[in-house]
Formats: C-alpha cells, sequence, structure tokens
C-alpha cells in the first residue's frame, strides 16, 4: 500500500518537492512521448488504455505516440507499447485553464501488467469530486522549479484540495510548496485508490509555483472512459 506521506522540502526533486516513488506503491503512472517528442504524464486504466491530459496529443493523431510503463526510470527498463487510436473529450478547449482537458490513449497492444511494478488504477464513481482539504496523490516525471530537466525517475506528493469547480469539472490542488511543473501535464492524482485527477501544466497557465495546481476532475468523466474502454476491448 501507499504510505501516508509527508512532503519533506528536499533537493533535486521534480513535481516540485516530490518524493523519489516505488512503482510496487505506484504502478499506474506512465510516460508518453508524442510525437514532437514532448514529455507527458499518465495513468493505466486498463490492459489497453492511459488516461491523460488532452492537451498532450492535440491532434489526435497516434502516428508516433508512445507509453512507456512499468518502471520508475523514464529512460530505462521500461516496457514500450505504441497507441492505436486516442479519444480526446468533445468539449476540450485551451482556454486558461484549459476545459475539458483529458484523453484516452487506446494502445496498439495490450500491455503485460503484472499487478506488482505494473498495474491498472481504478476510476471513481461518475459525478465524484475530491473534498476541499483532502489529499491526492500525484506521481509524475516532471521538471522542479529550479531545474528545467525532466527528472529521471518518478517522484509523487501529496497535494491539498484547495477549490472544486464542478461547472468546469476540475479542481486546484497544491500546498507546502508542491506543484506541477514542466513535463507533469497529464500526470495521475489518486485517492482511496482511485483515479480522480489529469494533472494540468503548460507554459503560461501558471505565474509562480506558489499558485495551486489544476487538475482534471476525472469523476466528470468516469462513465465517458468507461465506454471507451468498453467498445475497444
Amino acid at each position: 500500500s501507499v504510505p501516508n506521506m509527508a512532503i519533506y522540502i528536499l533537493p533535486n526533486k521534480a513535481i516540485n518537492l516530490g518524493l523519489v516513488s516505488n512503482n510496487t506503491w505506484e504502478p499506474w503512472p506512465v510516460g508518453i512521448i508524442n510525437k514532437a517528442n514532448h514529455f507527458c504524464g499518465g495513468a493505466i486504466v486498463s490492459p489497453n488504455a492511459v488516461v491523460t491530459a488532452a492537451s498532450c496529443v492535440m491532434d489526435n493523431d497516434p502516428q508516433g505516440v508512445k507509453i512507456h510503463y512499468n518502471s520508475t526510470q523514464r529512460e530505462y527498463g521500461y516496457k514500450e507499447v505504441l497507441v492505436k487510436s486516442i479519444f480526446s473529450y468533445s468539449g476540450f478547449t485551451m482556454t486558461t485553464p484549459p476545459k475539458d482537458d483529458i484523453a484516452v490513449l487506446i494502445t496498439q497492444e495490450p500491455m503485460s501488467l503484472n499487478d506488482k511494478t505494473s498495474k491498472k488504477i481504478d476510476l471513481p464513481s461518475q459525478g465524484s469530486c475530491p473534498a476541499v482539504g483532502s489529499m491526492v496523490l500525484v506521481s509524475g516525471w516532471g521538471a522542479q522549479e529550479d531545474n528545467p530537466h525532466l527528472s529521471n525517475v518518478l517522484k509523487h506528493a501529496n497535494f491539498s484540495v484547495k477549490s472544486v469547480d464542478q461547472t468546469n469539472k476540475r479542481f486546484t490542488a497544491g500546498d507546502s510548496g508542491v506543484a506541477l511543473e514542466y513535463g507533469d501535464n497529464g500526470d495521475p492524482g489518486v485517492q482511496n485508490m482511485q483515479l480522480v485527477g489529469v494533472g494540468l501544466w503548460r507554459w503560461g497557465l501558471y505565474t509562480s509555483s506558489k499558485d495551486p495546481s489544476y487538475f482534471t476532475a476525472v469523476g466528470c468523466y468516469a462513465d465517458w472512459i468507461k465506454s471507451i474502454i468498453n467498445k475497444n476491448k
């Protein structure tokens, strides 16, 4: 089980002020490399489906999009699958903050999940949202505030939910300096072993790392995600 981590201020951490992860604690995160060689996070939700931010896969073209899983290391030790099709939510728009910024990626071949270092994360119930003041565990390979380079190892941090916007189907979370950074777009946010958030990051979205980070509220899209999974088994 995932230990109840406090947030410690340590140098050289990604997800600004995050801690090094162990993929037996968090076996669901994936790295997504798109055609432009940009890096995003994502989460395994079935053997052939990954949830990420729609802004990671803007043109919905699966050609050249790769998913790396089964490793906390960004550059080695992973398994790789290619993407067959991309389903971005129909309302997705690149406003500030983005609206309906969520997508499901269907893989060409099923991922070989071993339920130890690679495992799917459950979806929340339709319409559910994390409560203000509750904690969401966020995992990713993003940069840190004073280092523009992606992390080589998976990091995680607990983000405290600050506000919930049911109308726009998103929430904000942060605290104690933790923040999403470059490379954290699409990162999974997990609560009670369910995928409750998709992290959102892009240039110009935040004025400083002290701003709470935006997350798409996955519970508002749970039935849509399940329908895509069921149609593409």
